[in-house]
């Protein structure tokens, strides 16, 4: 009786370190995914804005370089997930996340991003427009994560959308809306699923969309898909004094 019930346990434990190795491999496999999805996509922007450099006004060519900078540190950025998942350490977009005081001008790291994927929509033969607000808009929360999110409902209107991609900014009561809409169907699935394919790693969509998701978690947001009206990045206003930074 004794030798049974301790051959059983070592069954049991036997089988249930193969479940968690198996679990561990496949969240390092979704990881590896995720990141080197957040590779290819700031560096297809680069790429491209860089081959048109010489189509730019000599007057632009800075701004057009500060532009392109920000898609390289979001390729900075990757690398360094790209790392912790290959150490089976768990990637976590937005984890250094500014005090509340401190702000992110939102409305201009998105106009920027805008502009980084121009020739990306060009070479698509596609439209992209902002239609946001032209002050400042502050958010609390990591320059750079922030970017991931919102460069990511971009490409994700550039590479599965229709017609024309436009870009607003909403503010709302202690909260900014990021809302990308373009003139396709939309997903046809609630986010909420497609978030879960990308977890599971079942969906060859998806991973654009969980990235900009944990990153809007990560800083107190959400990420939402109304039927017919985009995707939106909801964030929380940045506070200063117990009063919404305008």
């Amino acid at each position: 009786m004794t030798v049974s019930l301790l051959g059983w346990l070592l069954a049991s434990a036997s089988a249930l370190t193969l479940v968690v190795c198996r679990v561990r491999a496949h969240r390092r496999d979704v990881a590896l995914a995720r990141a080197s999805h957040e590779v290819r996509g700031p560096l297809q922007a680069v790429m491209l804005g860089l081959a048109g450099l010489d189509r730019i006004p000599p007057d632009g060519v800075g701004e057009r370089a500060r532009v392109i900078g920000g898609e390289l540190d979001r390729v900075v950025a990757a690398l360094a997930d790209l790392d912790a998942a290959r150490a089976r350490r768990a990637a976590a977009p937005g984890r250094h996340v500014r005090p509340v005081g401190a702000g992110v001008d939102l409305a201009a790291l998105v106009r920027r991003q805008v502009a980084a994927w121009q020739p990306v929509a060009g070479a698509r033969g596609r439209t992209l427009r902002w239609e946001g607000a032209q002050a400042s808009c502050p958010v609390p929360g990591e320059e750079v994560r922030l970017a991931q999110a919102t460069g990511n409902l971009l490409a994700n209107a550039l590479e599965h959308g229709r017609g024309e991609v436009v870009v607003q900014l909403v503010r709302e009561a202690g909260a900014v809306r990021i809302v990308v809409r373009d003139e396709g169907p939309g997903p046809g699935v609630p986010v909420e699923r497609l978030l879960a394919r990308a977890r599971r790693g079942t969906g060859e969509h998806g991973h654009g969309l969980a990235v900009a998701h944990a990153v809007a978690l990560a800083h107190g947001g959400r990420l939402s898909a109304p039927p017919g009206d985009g995707v939106a990045l909801v964030l929380p206003a940045a506070v200063a004094d117990g009063r919404l930074v305008a």
